[in-house]
């Protein structure tokens, strides 16, 4: 039924783009604005099965393609009116789909990088509304093509960016649906801003057909939904020839605005202008010199959670004592991770029940030795003991997934807790605490933090094995003490 009935609908765009009659034009127009009224239903439908680190994602594709809807209604048939709720809707809908591609960066949309690819596509919608201005006739009102054109070029230029990786490993999914879509409609805004400029032949793709294809991507998007992408060996990198289109497209700018001046037909709009690309450009630098520097702290930490596991290697081939080994490892965890406080959890057979071993914290006299049930639904440290899966909490005061008191005993705002594996079995919990960044933890730290707990298991292998040769030794000199009474009493 889908595929029919997007078959149907791309009919339909494709008659209004052939025929260009009235009631084509109208039918596709209405069919336009229901296809994004309906993907933004299915991406919100998409969300819950997304899981947390996805769902803003979809959420965010949810409100984009609303708010496309929101714009074809104020486009209407004819185009669009320019007046000030048509503006506020297209920057609406370019900022939207620009802080949509800022959430495929490692998780964390706040984050440098994030921050870095909305700047980058500020730029290069600036760089094209301000060479639209300065290459228009004086006698020609450009600023709504502009700012059409400028919008969508950055919102295009950020998805593209952001789905790059997704779209080389499964062309054919929901991220390539959305991609193609979003590129669709960045055509039709080209169309649009060529018909208010008086340009002839590109205004075709103003047509509401164009904006029913960018639609269907949307929506068949979203009916795809989330899925795991496929098993490969190759590594796609996150580094692509798209990454020069800012510069090249401020160079450009300026080489225009350059000949103009040189010309006698700079205007006041292009010198303040290029002002503003300047400092677009600066800002940039200036990210990209923080953006080098975390790269650099995070090498050192690197570094130094090597030296400090191949320290913990060492002390583990010479440790005997089970106590002084936990802690070792704790904090061996506490460096590398940078965590607030560190919390061994392990468990009681007899009492089916974890116990902190060991703690690395200002409140450790109140955490040593308590005790958590394993059938406990609001512990993190119980449920990661019952299930043998690594979690992490982030933004842990409005998660509800982990133990109150303690969150608020630790001031909790970000929580990694990995099993401790040994002989096939859960022994215990390893927990990492951070009480400043609510995004501290990812996949490095998890897989750091892993590792450590690893070499808890080895510890408690050497403890188990120490201990049994220890009363192998004690039985034999027993036995020998017993050997040599009765040889003396004979």
């Amino acid at each position: 039924m889908a595929r029919l009935t997007t078959l149907g609908l791309a009919v339909l765009a494709a008659a209004d783009l052939i025929a260009d009659g009235a009631a084509l034009r109208m039918a596709s127009w209405i069919a336009a604005v229901l296809v994004a009224g309906a993907a933004s239903l299915l991406a919100v439908a998409a969300a819950e099965p997304a899981g947390i680190d996805q769902a803003r994602r979809w959420h965010l594709q949810a409100v984009a393609s609303a708010v496309v809807m929101f714009m074809l209604m104020a486009n209407g048939t004819d185009g669009a009116s320019g007046d000030l709720l048509w503006f506020v809707i297209v920057v609406g809908a370019a900022s939207t789909l620009v802080a949509m591609a800022t959430s495929y960066r490692e998780g964390v949309p706040s984050g440098v990088s994030g921050v870095c690819l909305a700047l980058d596509a500020g730029i290069v919608g600036f760089t094209t509304a301000l060479i639209t201005v300065a290459l228009a006739s004086a006698a020609v009102p450009v600023g709504g093509a502009a700012i059409l054109l400028g919008a969508f070029a950055s919102a295009g230029y950020a998805v593209a960016i952001a789905t790059r990786p997704a779209v080389r490993l499964d062309p054919r999914g929901s991220d390539a649906l959305f991609l193609g879509g979003v590129l669709v409609l960045c055509l039709n805004a080209g169309g649009e801003a060529a018909r208010q400029i008086g340009l002839g032949a590109p205004a075709v793709l103003a047509a509401p057909g164009v904006a029913l294809f960018g639609t269907l991507g949307l929506a068949r998007s979203a009916w795809s939904g989330p899925r795991p992408l496929p098993e490969t060996d190759e590594t796609i990198s996150t580094e692509s020839r798209l990454n020069l289109v800012p510069a090249a497209a401020a160079a450009g700018a300026i080489l225009v605005l350059s000949w103009l001046e040189l010309e006698g037909r700079g205007t006041r709009a292009g010198f303040f202008g290029m002002i503003v690309l300047f400092g677009l450009i600066v800002s940039r630098l200036l990210l990209t010199l923080v953006e080098n520097r975390q790269l650099l702290q995070r090498v050192e930490r690197s570094g130094l959670f090597e030296e400090k596991l191949r320290d913990l290697g060492g002390a583990l081939v010479r440790a005997m004592d089970r106590k002084n080994t936990l802690e070792l490892v704790c904090r061996t965890a506490q460096l590398a991770l940078g965590a607030d406080s560190v919390l061994l959890w392990m468990r009681e057979p007899s009492t089916e029940e974890l116990e902190a071993v060991e703690v690395l914290s200002a409140k450790r006299d109140s955490l040593l030795a308590r005790r958590l049930p394993l059938d406990d639904p609001t512990s993190l440290a119980a449920r990661v003991a019952r299930t043998a899966a690594a979690e992490i909490v982030l933004n842990v005061p409005s998660a509800n997934a982990s133990d109150g008191f303690l969150n608020i005993l630790l001031h909790a705002q970000a929580l990694l807790a990995v099993p401790v594996i040994h002989r096939g079995r859960v022994q215990g919990v390893l927990t990492c605490v951070d009480a400043r960044n609510p995004a501290a933890y990812g996949p490095r730290e998890l897989a750091k933090a892993e590792l450590l707990a690893s070499q808890v298991a080895v510890a408690l292998d050497n403890a188990y094995q120490h201990a049994l040769q220890r009363r192998r030794l004690e039985e034999l000199t027993a036995l020998y003490q017993f050997a040599k009474s009765a040889q003396c009493r004979s």
